[in-house]
């Protein structure tokens, strides 16, 4: 883990997060929720501007869970992270078109389902009854939710006024007013989760749902009559057919052509359909995975053509306009065809590093606008504006790196086996440096200045030129602290070291001189920052969390949501803490309490390390080479 420097920074006050409006009144819901309503109104513009933004991947690195054409040229996407893209050049490139933080009561959001009549007119629904409105393509959104616990899936509005929208336990809703209120709606299905809604026209509407559950109505939603059959499993996507009827997919792997409530066939069986579009039962076009890879079958006239994809178990979503195909997955993944799928292009960027998108990137460090960010497969980024574009630098390793470090125009990378790289060039090119000792794993690196510096790892090692050189210097302590995880340094001469059992070594003699202090933690240090001389904080990988305000003579317990991976304060009162579970926590009063910031990141994200430059810039990396950045200290920005 790395170690940080004292921030040059004037203490100052933070603008905090902004008030959205809640919702209206409330509406009745299969959670439990009771009223006769829902939605506020379609009054309140919601929050777009984000506070953490996307550097790697980009547009996002969410899960694109569904792709929709609105015409020809126009495109729109949702994702796990709740965001909207958008596209106006039919799928070749993407832009973020809105994401949605803790609006009213929707936190974390999701987005699962989208409908648009035209380019400009359309919704969006999600986690916790989210519904999000544009009726200008996307450039401002009123919030038009329901008052539920429950994740909303699918949305269709057979016209501008009229819609229904699907989800958990059973949810169905219907609006008459374009969502400014929902009306909850009786069905037969129980409480089992309701994935897909479609209609053909104003009266003919088809809901399909988990436990093979498949519903119909006549009279444009107002009532549904269950269809029963087996329908080979969980019912997960459905989309109209231009011929009537509808087309659902099930988790288990078949597609459903159903032209009536009484007429139905199976034009194929895989593993998994993920996607289908059909114009009539003949002639469509399938997303689907079988035997572990990926594929696009197209029928025509009742014949199949398979092709199999190149970027197989990533995919979830797709749609088609004429010769036009966009499919969107996982980790932000959009590819792009214009020949209905005989070739594809990347309609994303990603940076190309030798892990490939499964890289975890485990560092990252500043000094003004150059920085670096380091991990896996001996992996090192290099960015000039502050972390907002990057490059891929060749290291001429494939060690993994733990620690980065960056003073001036130079800058250092450590890892495993003694490795050690120096960079005196902006992080253009990168050398060996010499080190002392067995083959050992360094944790982290510091620089007092361009000259004087330590690096942890099994023991301590220290240059004094520059980094060309690396010596051991012993320590008078026992064997079990004597392995050291992280660092930070303030001026010339303090510096701290994260140790076993708690421990923290300090030295205020530019480590001629340590003593040993135990924080009151029972595990290793595994993130420590001093942001001057007697203010710091440190952490370990079990959600034990510490502060100090005597320079680490003492040290008192804090409480923290969730396991630190990371900590860095731009002040003594505004800091960050990084963890798992895509969690991003950020203080105002020096760490007595913590709020889990709107990063967009879902849980599967791991986040790594942080780098804070100030008191409202920092960047953040970790898992499949994500890296977000920030301008506002992670709180939302105003309106």
């Amino acid at each position: 883990m790395k170690c940080h420097i004292q921030l040059s920074v004037l203490m100052g006050t933070l603008v905090l997060i902004l008030s959205v409006a809640g919702c209206g009144s409330s509406s009745t819901d299969p959670d439990g929720g009771d009223g006769n309503g829902g939605g506020n109104n379609g009054g309140t513009e919601l929050n777009q501007d984000g506070p953490w933004m996307w550097a790697n991947p980009a547009p996002t690195g969410d899960p694109v869970y569904r792709v929709k054409y609105a015409s020809e040229k126009t495109a729109y996407a949702v994702t796990g992270g709740g965001a909207v893209l958008k596209s106006t050049d039919a799928g070749e490139s993407w832009e973020l078109a809105y994401r949605v933080y803790e609006a009213t009561a929707h936190s974390p959001s999701s987005f699962f389902g989208l409908h648009f009549l035209s380019e400009d007119e359309g919704w969006v629904v999600g986690t916790n009854g989210q519904v999000s409105y544009t009726n200008n393509g996307g450039g401002s959104w009123s919030d038009r939710s329901i008052v539920t616990s429950q994740s909303l899936r699918d949305v269709f509005f057979y016209d501008a006024m009229n819609g229904v929208t699907v989800g958990d336990r059973g949810s169905l809703y219907r609006t008459t007013d374009g969502g400014m209120s929902w009306t909850p709606i009786a069905h037969s299905a129980g409480t089992a989760h309701l994935n897909a809604v479609a209609f053909n026209d104003a009266n003919s509407g088809w809901i399909g749902g988990d436990e093979e559950i498949a519903l119909h109505s006549d009279d444009g939603g107002l009532n549904w009559t269950q269809i029963n059959s087996t329908w080979r499993g969980d019912i997960t996507v459905g989309h109209p057919m231009e011929g009537g009827g509808v087309i659902f997919g099930t988790r288990q792997g078949a597609v459903i052509a159903m032209t009536s409530p009484t007429s139905w066939s199976f034009p194929l069986v895989a593993d998994v359909i993920l996607d289908a579009h059909f114009g009539d039962t003949e002639n469509g076009t399938v997303l689907y995975t079988d035997g572990g890879e990926s594929f696009l079958g197209v029928r025509t006239n009742g014949n199949w053509t398979h092709h199999r994809l190149q970027f197989a178990e990533t995919a979830l979503s797709f749609d088609l306009r004429g010769s036009s195909v966009a499919i969107g997955g996982w980790w932000g993944m959009m590819q792009h065809s214009s020949n209905s799928g005989l070739d594809w292009m990347d309609a994303y960027e990603v940076l190309d590093t030798d892990g490939g998108s499964a890289t975890q990137l485990l560092d990252v460090a500043f000094d003004g606008g150059f920085g670096i960010a380091v991990g896996m497969n001996g992996t090192i980024l290099r960015s000039e504006d502050a972390g907002v574009s990057w490059d891929v630098r060749s290291s001429g390793t494939q060690e993994e790196f733990r620690g980065a470090w960056v003073i001036g125009n130079k800058a250092f990378a450590v890892g495993l086996n003694s490795t050690l790289l120096r960079s005196v060039d902006g992080g253009q090119s990168w050398d060996a440096m010499t080190t002392e000792g067995d083959a050992q794993t360094f944790h982290a690196l510091c620089m007092w200045n361009e000259v004087n510096g330590i690096v942890a790892g099994a023991g301590l090692q220290m240059t004094d030129d520059g980094g060309l050189t690396w010596t051991e210097r012993s320590t008078p302590f026992p064997d079990q602290v004597t392995a050291y995880f992280a660092a930070s340094v303030v001026g010339t001469t303090h510096a701290w070291v994260g140790a076993r059992g708690g421990h923290v070594m300090r030295t205020i003699d530019g480590g001629e001189n340590w003593t040993l202090h135990d924080t009151g933690a029972s595990r290793a240090i595994q993130s420590i920052h001093f942001v001057n001389e007697t203010h710091g904080w440190a952490g370990t990988h079990s959600q034990e969390f510490v502060y100090t305000i005597d320079g680490g003579e003492n040290w008192v317990e804090q409480s923290l949501p969730g396991s630190a991976h990371d900590v860095m304060f731009g002040s003594e009162m505004v800091g960050i803490v990084v963890g798992p579970t895509g969690g991003v926590w950020g203080t105002s009063d020096g760490g007595m309490t913590w709020d889990r910031q709107h990063s967009g990141l879902m849980g599967f994200s791991h986040v790594r390390a942080i780098h804070m430059s100030s008191v409202t810039d920092a960047v953040i990396v970790g898992t499949e080479s994500k890296i977000l950045y920030t301008r506002t200290a992670g709180n939302l920005p105003s309106n």
